[in-house]
């Protein structure tokens, strides 16, 4: 099954959509509903993924912060922290562009919604 979007996702990120939205189908709560008439399918799909990126980005910034402070003026103990620093920052950066495709696409299905359209269907 592949996620309903026409961006390349990478691995991680299409199986993490893909088991978001399995179990989103069997669990339909009112937050999920509200998510999918705001964002569309593809939106949901790009925020899914987006998600997938930068929660693992946030991780590697703080194990590198606290590394850089654990190691308090030992260079290559310092160095590893700094580099886990940035490899952070650019899975942040690379979550943040695929949330802000979602942005992108959200509009996109708001725009060609007819106005007072209703909740989507099931």
């Amino acid at each position: 099954m592949q996620p309903p979007t026409g961006h390349y996702l990478f691995p991680h990120e299409r199986w993490f959509v893909r088991s978001t939205l399995e179990r989103q189908r069997t669990h339909r709560t009112p937050y999920v509903v509200r998510m999918e008439n705001r964002l569309g399918p593809e939106g949901v799909t790009l925020y899914l993924a987006g998600q997938a990126t930068y929660f693992p980005g946030t991780m590697t910034m703080m194990a590198g912060l606290a590394l850089v402070i654990a190691a308090w003026f030992y260079l290559p103990l310092l160095d590893i922290g700094i580099w886990m620093m940035f490899s952070g920052l650019a899975l942040v950066t690379a979550g943040t562009v695929r949330i802000l495709q979602a942005r992108r696409a959200s509009r996109a299905f708001r725009d060609a919604r007819p106005k007072h359209s209703g909740p989507a269907l099931p």
